[in-house]
Order: C-alpha cells, then structure tokens, then sequence
C-alpha cells in the first residue's frame, strides 16, 4: 500500500480501477493525466501490458510518460525506460507508447490488457479503433479502456464527445479549478486566458461538450468549401497585387513557411524544415521568381519577426520592400481587433468570402482549426496559439504566413474597408495613385 496525495476524481479514478470503460472529461490542467499515470503504474505492477496512446511524440514523452516516472519516484518503484522504444517496464508489467500522428505504427502491437487514450479529443478516430483492436490475444479476459480529455469541439474529437454522451455513467467530470496542487495564480491566468463564461471557458476550463462548434469558428465548412470551389486564374496582371507571406521558425519543430498570394489566389507555398537566415530568404528568392515567371511584380514581404529578424535586414540589404510584422503588436484597427494576429486573420477570412482561393490542405487544416472570442472590451480576438498547436498536433505555420499577406500595411486585400484604412498611409496613397495611372495609360494604348 502506497501513500499519495490525489484530488477527489483521481481518488474516485483509482476506485474505479477494475471498471471496463472509464472516462475522465475535464478542463486542462485538471490533473488528469497524473490520474491516468497513477493507474498505468497500478495496472503494471499488477505484470500488465498496457498500450499508452499520445496525440504525438513531444506529448507522449513529456507529459504521459513523464508523469508515469513521478508517480514511480514519488512512491519509490524501480522502473525502466527504452526512450527509442517508447516503453517503461515496471516489475512484470510494461507500458508501451504509441502516437497519434502515427497510427499505422500502433498495427505491430498485439496482446495487450489495457488500452489508454490521453488527450483523447485530439486523436482521429482511426487511433482509437487501432489501439482498442490490439485488446486481444489468449491472456486477454476483460480488456480495460480508459480515455481522458478537455473537449475541443472539432471535427476530429465527435467520436470522443458522442462516446462520453452514450456513456455517462462512465464519466468522471473535473474542473481546471478543482486541481487542488495547482496555485490560485495559475487558476487565475487560465480563466483570464480563455475568458470567464465564453464557450472556450467552458469547454477547456469547465471541460463542458458543446453542442456546435460553429459559433466560434473562424474559417467554416462552408467558406472552406466556397474557397475549394473556386477556380484558378488562367493568367495573372501585372498590377494584381503580389504579396510574400514569411512566417519563420528556427531549428525546433515548427517549420519556416512561405506563402506567394498574388491577388485572389495563392499561388505558391514553401515549407522548410530547421532553417538558418540565409534559408529564409532563399523561399523568398524562390516565390519571387514565381512571380517573375508569371510577369508579376512583387510588391512586398511581411516577416514575422519573432525569429525573423536576421531575414528582414538580409532582404532589405537585397532590395526587397519588406515589412516587419509582430503577431502579437497592437492591431491597426485596435477598436475592433485584439492585436495583429485577431486582425490579418479577420482580413483573410473576408479575402475568402470575397472570392479568394487556394489548394493546399496543410493550409485549410490550419485555418479550420483558427477560433476565435470577443474579450472583455469588445474587441476580437484569437485561442491561444499553444491551444491551436495541441489540437493540430503542430504549430498553424502555414496559415501564419498565409495571414501575414494581410498586414495592414499591403494594399489591395480585395475588401473595400481594408482599402480605406491602407489609404490612410501615405505610401499606400502613392502607390494607389501610380495603379491608377498606369491603368488609363494601358487604355490610352490600347484605345
């Protein structure tokens, strides 16, 4: 018998041990994952073989796993961890890893006890049936499933919320509030993050399933369907306007984007892995002989400068008319948008209403994944990118770059108010007078 400090639910969590089918559906940080890591622990020692299933490597690795060794060093048991082989032995038993983001990997497991799901809501559906089919096998009587999760109201998580609703008295319900080891501060900041009484309030702190996600989604179905529909141009002109879009990263695991948008279409996307500055502005380099092909003049690229700066004074050093954007700087329209980010993601949602078009998945995952809430003073505003990258299974870099070719600073979005407020600039008064000019002498030429 061990000694251990555990909060109402993860008690009632370990009483419910011998149970088929348990669910925990709470807010984030409620404790859940310890719950799940204590019993994993539990069912081991017992020389049970358990299938622990993560959203991906990073998740499984530094939460699930790494709370499975707290609980092993908080009550002194010997364990064994193979970190190439995703497994930690205790005693008779093992826990066995396996990730979202790989299901066909899960297809080698066989003979397990026990099946696990953190983070269940961010897994596809398909992990789920892999990893419950692997409950087989001769040693097999009773195979146990137990699924924790924060609802997120996608696509991807309806499998979770209906089976929590064909199952409730399977269900354990916490609360980020309830976490009784976690500080008033952190209770505080997380209420304050997702906004007291909001839907993002009662879905990631209250843990609530929602009924429609719709109410908070940016980019729907049906202005994703609209954009599929659109059909690319035969041609392009020569005073359409051509913007770069360069979202850069640097040698984590998110990945430096460029996105050409040359009027209502992109038409170009580059994606690179672990780049240096002189990488970055090689996609530049790239996309602008894009548009030289197309007999585009490029008008502009918008860097984001988090680790862009390197690449902003190189560009500029080559010539290029580049503006530098902060994400979370404050918006040009800062009565209506709660920092830059709220505002280019608002203009390329009308940019797509408006008839703009794109072919790329990775960049309609992204933007359907984009939710958005009003804050305290009205004013518009964006999840939490952390939020965004644990739903996706990655950092949004490509719907990123894609929003920075909406800065305030390019004109010509194609949405008559976001025309007004360029031509508040005076390089953009110049600019629109020479466009102008340049149309009525291509009249008088052609008259």
């Amino acid at each position: 018998m061990f000694k251990c400090k555990l909060s109402p639910f993860q008690i009632e969590f370990m009483k419910r041990a011998d149970e088929p089918l348990v669910i925990i559906q709470s807010g984030v940080g409620a404790g859940k994952s310890r719950a799940l890591a204590w019993w994993c622990v539990y069912r081991a020692r017992k020389g049970e073989r358990i299938l622990a299933v993560a959203q991906n490597y990073r998740a499984l690795s530094e939460v699930l796993f790494r709370e499975i060794q707290i609980v092993c060093t908080q009550i002194g048991i010997r364990f064994e961890q193979n970190k190439s082989a995703k497994t930690i032995k205790i005693g008779n038993g093992a826990i066995y890893g396996a990730t979202g983001d790989n299901p066909e990997g899960i297809l080698g497991f066989t003979d397990f006890t026990c099946a696990v799901f953190d983070e269940a809501a961010y897994l596809p559906i398909e992990v789920y049936n892999y990893a419950t089919d692997r409950l087989r096998g001769e040693n097999v009587d009773q195979p146990l499933i137990r699924l924790t999760s924060s609802p997120n109201g996608s696509a991807v998580s309806s499998w979770f919320s209906k089976m929590c609703r064909d199952n409730p008295s399977c269900i354990i319900r916490a609360s980020t509030l309830d976490n009784a080891f976690t500080s008033r501060a952190y209770k505080l900041m997380q209420i304050k993050k997702y906004g007291l009484g909001t839907r993002l309030y009662r879905q990631q702190i209250l843990g609530e399933i929602l009924d429609s996600d719709l109410e908070d989604t940016l980019f729907t179905q049906d202005i994703m369907e609209f954009v599929r529909s659109r059909m690319a141009p035969e041609r392009y002109f020569m005073d359409e306007l051509a913007v770069i879009g360069l979202d850069c990263a640097r040698f984590g695991g998110d990945y430096t984007v460029g996105v050409l948008r040359i009027g209502k279409r992109v038409v170009r996307i580059i994606r690179s892995e672990k780049t240096d500055t002189g990488q970055q502005v090689d996609i530049v380099r790239k996309l602008a002989d894009t548009c030289k092909e197309l007999g585009v003049r490029l008008d502009c690229v918008c860097v984001d400068t988090a680790y862009g700066g390197g690449a902003v004074d190189l560009l500029r050093q080559l010539g290029y008319n580049v503006f530098e954007v902060g994400f979370g700087e404050k918006a040009f329209d800062d009565v209506h948008y709660f920092n830059e980010r709220a505002e280019m993601y608002f203009t390329a949602l009308e940019w797509c209403k408006q008839g703009g078009s794109f072919s790329d998945e990775e960049l309609e995952a992204d933007l359907s994944a984009q939710r958005y809430m009003l804050d305290d003073g009205g004013k518009f505003r964006l999840i939490p990118k952390e939020l965004i990258k644990k739903l996706l299974g990655r950092s949004p870099d490509t719907s990123d770059a894609f929003a920075l070719t909406f800065h305030h600073g390019v004109l010509g979005y194609g949405v008559d108010f976001m025309k007004k407020k360029a031509l508040d600039d005076p390089l953009a008064k110049a600019r629109h007078h020479w466009q102008k000019l340049e149309k009525t002498a291509h009249k008088f030429s052609f008259g």
